[in-house]
């Protein structure tokens, strides 16, 4: 079990090719009493779509090669149920449904970790890229700095010579 970094402390429950399971313990990053508050507000649906988005990036990172990355291009959530505060811990599930060389779509649900119960949902299309490799990078001059040629001699007009 590993730890996914991001906005939420994460635990890494189960990694697949194209899938991932993972936790959030809002209980834990955020505190109970500001959690009332998030959800009770517009930042409780921030909370969950950050939630939703990590999952499906990291759900299209085990399923692309070595050397890719991606971004998101499209999000779309839906909210099924408010999330109660006794609920601190969510499980997010997610799926990876096509992985091609530019982009990539996924699925994630976000449910309680006790319950089971369907808090949210969502799908993605990612935009793939390939990181930029160290050999392609423009490696810094080692000559010497240009210095402006000396100034030429004005040019000769035709014409009759003397």
């Amino acid at each position: 079990m590993g730890t996914v970094h991001g906005g939420c402390l994460a635990a890494l429950l189960d990694s697949a090719l194209g899938t991932v399971v993972l936790t959030a313990l809002l209980d834990s990053a955020l505190g109970t009493a500001v959690l009332v508050t998030l959800l009770d507000s517009a930042l409780g649906t921030a909370v969950l779509v950050t939630l939703l988005d990590s999952a499906l990036g990291t759900v299209v990172l085990t399923a692309l090669p070595a050397g890719r990355a991606c971004t998101t291009g499209r999000l779309g959530v839906n909210l099924v149920r408010p999330v109660p505060a006794t609920t601190p811990t969510l499980r997010r599930e997610g799926r990876a449904v096509h992985v091609g060389r530019t982009t990539a779509t996924a699925e994630a649900r976000i449910v309680g970790a006790a319950d089971g119960r369907l808090y949210a949902h969502g799908t993605a299309t990612r935009a793939a890229f390939a990181l930029p490799d160290a050999a392609r990078r423009p490696r810094p001059s080692r000559r010497a700095p240009l210095t402006r040629p000396a100034p030429r001699s004005a040019p000769r007009r035709p014409g009759p010579r003397p």
